[in-house]
């Protein structure tokens, strides 16, 4: 048995990263348009994810697939993260990738407030996503219980 397998909360169905929907939205923000992009965590491979149990009774979830809204740039997917979803129900979602080779910004730019999902927990605005002109990119999703 996997071991993500043995935690219900991984296997709740959670919402998934919609790439064409998040390239439309982001060429509609360049584009001086409203956005909707979403990023988080996907379902679509667990076979990668390591799940254990803290200390405090925290579950912790690591590389997890995520994706990663990267307004104006499309947006990526990445397995180095993290997942903490506390017994209270608050949690935090860190993912860490890279933008293709030679794209990124000019100088480092901070996105806030996309809409971010995480299993087992409801969607957050609480967010925000950093994109050096080196292409990596970071994304802090907080979840409140």
């Amino acid at each position: 048995m996997k071991a993500w397998a043995r935690f219900p909360i991984v296997a709740l169905v959670v919402a998934t990263f919609l790439w064409a929907g998040t390239a439309a939205a982001a060429a509609s923000s360049a584009a001086g348009g409203s956005s909707d992009e979403t990023t988080g965590v996907t379902t679509s491979d667990l076979s990668t994810a390591t799940v254990s149990t803290a200390d405090d009774g925290a579950t912790v979830i690591q590389d997890l697939a995520c994706g990663i809204a990267t307004p104006p740039f499309g947006g990526i997917s990445a397995t180095d993260s993290i997942f903490v979803l506390t017994p209270s129900g608050h949690a935090t979602l860190v993912c860490h990738g890279d933008l293709p080779a030679g794209v990124g910004p000019t100088s480092a730019i901070v996105i806030p407030g996309l809409l971010c999902f995480a299993p087992g927990v409801t969607p957050t605005t609480q967010s925000h996503t950093t994109i050096s002109p080196s292409g990596e990119v970071t994304l802090v999703c907080q979840f409140m219980g």
